[in-house]
């Protein structure tokens, strides 16, 4: 694709608004809707298909590369399609990470929050260190993500993640993840 003729779809875009939003059906798989939506649109769920409705990048349609196609599927899988807001299958409470970053976030504030809530209703006390070297672990791309994952879902229970708050000196808590998830 040249820079021409991105500027002309662009420009075709700014020109008509309407019809740049999908719902990822087309005129196969859809009689009703044929997946064609407006901008407005967007965010809402198809009243026909039950799918949500997405900015469809015209450039990439235009080059043939919409992924937003159903490839003959029938809808199947669809569910694979919409994005984890964070608190993961079977989490009962906010996400670990989510919890230890109000902790970072309000240091310094005049009443800093200095707790966690576990799924299993526990209630730990985490200071900044320790919740900063908690999420680098959460987060470091020197393990294999199902290592990672793992990590993750056990901090979510009291009993795992008590073992690395009871490690006195926040600089250990890197040995008992590795001897733990990486020995």
């Amino acid at each position: 694709m040249t820079m021409r003729t991105l500027i002309e779809a662009v420009e075709r875009l700014n020109e008509n608004p309407t019809g740049v939003a999908s719902c990822g059906c087309n005129e196969d798989t859809c009689s009703h809707c044929k997946g064609g939506h407006t901008a407005e649109e967007v965010g809402q769920t198809c009243k026909c298909c039950g799918n949500e409705i997405k900015l469809v990048d015209s450039v990439t349609k235009e080059a043939g590369m919409d992924d937003l196609g159903d490839y003959g599927l029938g809808g199947h899988g669809n569910e694979l399609d919409r994005d984890d807001d964070g608190d993961g299958p079977g989490f009962k409470q906010a996400s670990m990470y989510e919890q230890l970053g109000k902790i970072l976030d309000s240091q310094g504030n005049p009443k800093p929050v200095t707790t966690v809530t576990t799924d299993d209703g526990k209630e730990l006390k985490v200071s900044a260190d320790q919740a900063r070297v908690l999420r680098m672990l959460m987060t470091t791309d020197k393990v294999k993500p199902m290592v990672r994952t793992q990590f993750i879902k056990d901090m979510q229970d009291s009993h795992s993640l008590i073992d690395f708050l009871d490690i006195k000196d926040y600089h250990e808590m890197t040995a008992l993840f590795v001897k733990r998830y990486l020995g």
